[in-house]
């Protein structure tokens, strides 16, 4: 999947957005790139999974040690009870793997996820469909890419059940992910750019605090930056940040090299 799903997209550029024959246009001829990593892997807790009680599952892992994952731990489904044992997330481009308990592994790929409702592509057969989760009446509506048959409802329960799981651990981590960080001196603002570049100047920053230095590698990201682009995020934030400046930093291999190696003067 191309596109990243930042917290800086504006509605207009996610492909939520579109209308689902629109979108399914868009993405004839696009190839499925293999998963480049897992943010996060939860397993089902089957001793707090039931009927009445809802599907309860546990982080085991995470793919990125950028993110803290204290509230990450134990995410909760009430009254939704499925043959989902495992959910491997990368919470970044919305890639999903979910494994049932035959160890069957299907992938989805979320585009977008706002105003109660979900997007999403699956392969099936040979070809790709575009689905789209209506969270209000709890049906999803398909549409094949490259078809000619027009949008039509879905009827398979087991689908409207992983949509909705999918839906609730996409917005559970990623709300995690990206949630501000509290400190003692709240930061104030120089100007509106800041917002923006806060989650980058945060992850850099409390990686030096708890390490004593950032190491930044090709494929790190954060959000929708990766590698050289994390650096020059935080460099633009830092320019931003009441209090702080360049001159507190050195920064190894400035130019295109890894690993990118940020410490505090």
């Amino acid at each position: 999947m191309t596109n990243l799903l930042s917290p800086e997209r504006s509605r207009q550029e996610l492909e939520g957005g579109l209308e689902l024959e629109e979108l399914a246009d868009r993405l004839e001829g696009e190839e499925i790139d293999e998963v480049e990593g897992f943010d996060l892997v939860y397993s089902k807790d089957r001793r707090e999974s039931s009927e009445s009680h809802g599907s309860t599952y546990r982080l085991q892992e995470t793919g990125t040690d950028w993110y803290e994952d204290e509230n990450l731990e134990k995410i909760e489904v009430e009254g939704l009870e499925i043959d989902i044992q495992e959910v491997r997330m990368n919470s970044v481009t919305g890639e999903t793997v979910l494994i049932d308990s035959d160890g069957k592994e299907s992938r989805y790929d979320i585009r977008s996820s706002f105003e109660g409702s979900t997007t999403f592509t699956q392969e099936v057969g040979r070809n790709t469909y575009v689905f789209r989760y209506d969270k209000n009446d709890e049906d999803v509506r398909a549409i094949e890419v490259g078809g000619e048959m027009e949008p039509s409802y879905w009827g398979s329960s087991d689908l409207e059940k992983r949509a909705e799981l999918m839906d609730k651990l996409y917005h559970e981590t990623r709300e995690q992910l990206w949630k501000e960080k509290t400190t003692e001196e709240d930061i104030e603002t120089k100007d509106s750019k800041f917002e923006k570049l806060r989650p980058y100047y945060n992850a850099v920053t409390s990686r030096i605090d708890q390490d004593g230095r950032a190491i930044i590698k090709e494929n790190t990201h954060i959000g929708s930056a990766r590698g050289g682009h994390i650096k020059r995020n935080f460099k633009k934030a830092v320019k931003r940040a009441p209090n702080d400046s360049l001159d507190n930093y050195t920064i190894e291999n400035d130019g295109s090299e890894y690993p990118i190696i940020i410490e505090e003067n």
